[in-house]
């Protein structure tokens, strides 16, 4: 089914929290929460081309989650790369990756390069996956880039050459973008439900999108 809204959104960024909760909720371990987790991100995908959305990037992994002990770490790595690999088989589907590849253990980063070599950019829906994204670092590096090539910064930045994001959407009941894409989520409407990430489903995605529908947007106009 495709939906019609008031206003077209081209590009939504989400912030899927809540995974470790969902499964201390049930007496699981983090892991499964995890695992639980990546099966809605891919289910995030087929809604977004409900929604006509042509562009979504999805807050994986941040650079301080790399800090956590190793028996949590492990299962969130491969509930990433499930994330990968089966977002990759779905043909209408691009796939690209911002953030610190090079944090990865190298069998990691290994198999989420193979996945999005197994993806291109298409008209349908571009998927961004932020995996060891640090806002410092980005600011850093596209300043550094635009410096030295002569460039404006925000062409220099992660997701240059994309829409901007229109719409954020973060779960669990945080309040705060936790410093993702700071410039790019400037003029973004934001969507906070107090849904843990793997009890988010295409109803809860259908109300945020229709609330941004209700939204006004001036751009500081």
């Amino acid at each position: 089914m495709t939906f019609e809204i008031a206003q077209q959104c081209r590009h939504v960024a989400v912030i899927p929290d809540g995974n470790r909760r969902w499964a201390s909720q049930r007496g699981m371990t983090s892991g499964a929460g995890h695992a639980e987790g990546a099966r809605r991100a891919v289910s995030l995908a087929g809604w977004c081309r409900d929604w006509k959305i042509s562009h979504l990037t999805l807050f994986l992994m941040s650079r301080t989650n790399f800090d956590r002990p190793s028996e949590e770490l492990v299962p969130l790595l491969e509930a990433v790369e499930d994330v990968f690999d089966q977002l990759s088989l779905v043909a209408v589907t691009g796939l690209r990756t911002i953030g610190n590849l090079g944090l990865l253990p190298s069998p990691s980063r290994r198999r989420i390069e193979a996945a999005v070599a197994l993806s291109s950019a298409c008209p349908d829906l571009n998927v961004n996956l932020a995996v060891g994204y640090d806002s410092d670092e980005e600011m850093r590096h596209a300043m550094n880039h635009a410096l030295a090539n002569g460039k404006d910064l925000r062409s220099s930045l992660d997701l240059a050459g994309q829409p901007g994001i229109d719409f954020v959407i973060r779960t669990s009941g945080e309040r705060r973008l936790s410093g993702f894409l700071p410039l790019q989520t400037a003029a973004a409407e934001l969507h906070f439900t107090d849904t843990l990430w793997p009890d988010f489903g295409k109803l809860d995605f259908d109300l945020a999108m229709k609330d941004f529908s209700s939204r006004q947007r001036r751009y500081g106009l």
